[in-house]
């Protein structure tokens, strides 16, 4: 479903319980995926490419998944042959979390890739305040990733 901002907050169901990432929507057109901890990371990514010069129809589905503890197979199948790019926290659980990803998109992901924040900076929300040229710079060279060039 949407919430009252119109932003999709689908949920999908798990045997044991109901998840939600937030962005689900986006991944169908989409041929890469930036996967965040967090709706407020998303939404950085999202204000990084708005000022980037991105044409809107090359934009990346932008998912958050509410924590990396909460990805598992399912919501891997999400990103069947995507070029994904995990923009996890630089801490304990967000290099844990992009282990587990990573293992979890082996085989199914066209490529995963980890976006490497800059120094000092624990989360996608942080790097867009103070360092967003490099934060585009590092999403524009992920979306670049499988085109051809001729």
């Amino acid at each position: 479903g949407y919430d009252r901002t119109g932003l999709c907050c689908t949920a999908c169901s798990t045997k044991s319980r109901w998840v939600t990432m937030w962005g689900i929507h986006a991944i169908p057109g989409s041929t890469h995926c930036i996967i965040t901890e967090g709706e407020t990371d998303a939404i950085a990514a999202m204000d990084a490419i708005l000022h980037s010069g991105m044409p809107e129809k090359e934009f990346p589905a932008i998912v958050s998944i509410n924590g990396v503890k909460s990805f598992n197979p399912e919501r891997a199948e999400y990103f069947r042959g995507k070029h994904v790019l995990l923009a996890f926290d630089a801490d304990e659980a967000g290099e844990e979390g992009k282990a587990k990803a990573t293992s979890l998109l082996a085989g199914i992901a066209a490529s995963v890739h980890a976006l490497i924040l800059p120094n000092g900076k624990k989360d996608v929300r942080e790097a867009n305040i103070s360092h967003q040229n490099y934060l585009i710079g590092e999403i524009l060279s992920f979306t670049a990733i499988g085109k051809e060039v001729i």
